[in-house]
């Protein structure tokens, strides 16, 4: 595995999060839709 610089890896923590974040929206909002 090659060796990643540390802002590599911040900014795939970052993008993984606010996916994740995204994701928990939706799906409370179909909840509370339905």
């Amino acid at each position: 595995m090659p060796q990643m610089s540390p802002m590599m890896w911040f900014s795939l923590f970052t993008m993984f999060s606010v996916t994740m974040i995204l994701f928990n929206q939706m799906n409370y909002f179909s909840f509370k839709m339905n």
